[in-house]
């Protein structure tokens, strides 16, 4: 039973929304829950199209095009319960018991990425989460990239700069100008 060409439609637009980062400078002040709003939108269209067929609750779906939007999702769950360290596409597939193979499927054919993609993506949020955080946040670039377990800082701020448009720098260097307004200071 295949999805309706409207749904359809809807999911493929949202995920190539989803890559643009990658193409495109994002907005310097778009605000860092970015990575939430997406994992939210994602797990709606998930649902809708498990409703949209009448296989809630099961974790394989007869779409021609998508291998398994249960494992997807509950893939996506695995790397959003994952605060710190480095989360591997390995983990995930033993948490879920699955094949690397299948999970690379289920992430193409419902996200257009694959797991690795979405993790990279995931874990450059949450630095910026903290990079940003005033209260909490680190007090350094090279602390909320081991935070998020980045070992290469070089790789980690070509990453983040392709994906944010700005340095990890640049984004603390913001951080203490807002806190520095706060207290008066500037």
């Amino acid at each position: 039973m295949p999805l309706s060409q409207k749904l359809t439609a809807s999911f493929r637009d949202w995920s190539a929304s989803f890559l643009a980062p990658f193409r495109l400078q994002v907005n310097k002040d778009e605000p860092p829950f970015w990575a939430d709003i997406v994992r939210e939108r994602t797990l709606a269209l998930l649902y809708d199209a498990m409703h949209e067929n009448g296989n809630i609750g099961t974790s394989t779906h007869p779409l021609d095009h998508v291998h398994n939007w249960g494992l997807a999702s509950r893939a996506l769950e695995c790397v959003d319960r994952q605060e710190h360290g480095r989360l591997s596409v390995h983990h995930i597939c033993k948490e879920l018991g699955c094949t690397t193979r299948a999970l690379q499927y289920a992430f193409q054919t419902t996200l257009d990425l694959t797991p690795l993609q979405y993790v990279l993506t995931r874990r450059l949020h949450l630095a910026r989460r903290e990079l940003l955080s005033v209260s909490s946040g680190p007090s350094s670039v090279t602390k909320a990239a081991a935070n998020q377990g980045f070992q290469n800082f070089g790789r980690f701020s070509h990453y983040y700069q392709v994906l944010f448009g700005e340095l990890p720098s640049d984004t603390l260097r913001r951080r203490e100008v807002v806190m520095f307004r706060r207290n008066g200071k500037l």
